[in-house]
């Protein structure tokens, strides 16, 4: 794959907002599991809360710039796709919350069980602001180039989501 591809777009970029997405509503469950009740159901929100993480970490490196990851430079970047495209009205606090996930999903850190309240907490403003920075991304993209038929489902479904939120502000 070569940088600006679409087809990775569709496939990784569409893979990576899918289970992030997926991961959030597992842990917005409550028939699903009974925290305070069973071992069992906390070790799974926790697998849920890891994945949706994970997932928003690898979002948030791919639309920040400033990050990355890779000593090789592999990783797929915002800039591959928009030129000197930034996050309209970036959230002030994800680059505070990048660092507590990132303390979080390494497991050994100190400070790993007093970040994980906090975390979930701010996991609705995580994924409502992501939710936005995708769909700003998407449109802005599809004024530069034809979005895929997946790509379009998708800017659509998340545009449904937001407008469906109680909670959102008009």
């Amino acid at each position: 794959m070569k940088k600006g591809d679409l087809l990775f777009l569709e496939r990784a970029f569409y893979d990576e907002v899918f289970k992030m997405r997926w991961s959030y509503y597992l842990l917005n469950c409550p028939p699903c599991l009974d925290i305070n009740k069973i071992e069992e159901d906390r070790i799974i929100f926790d697998d849920h809360f890891v994945a949706f993480l994970t997932h928003v970490r690898i979002l948030y490196i791919f639309f920040n710039n400033e990050i990355s990851e890779s000593k090789e430079g592999v990783e797929a970047k915002i800039e591959d796709y928009i030129d000197n495209w930034t996050i309209v009205n970036p959230w002030s606090k994800m680059k505070s919350l990048y660092l507590q996930i990132n303390s979080h999903l390494s497991h050994l850190d100190y400070s790993r069980v007093e970040d994980k309240n906090q975390l979930i907490y701010e996991s609705e403003n995580i994924y409502k602001n992501f939710r936005e920075i995708i769909v700003n991304f998407l449109n802005d993209l599809s004024k530069i180039n034809h979005l895929t038929k997946r790509l379009k489902e998708l800017l659509q479904d998340l545009e449904q989501e937001i407008k469906k939120d109680p909670w959102r502000k008009p």
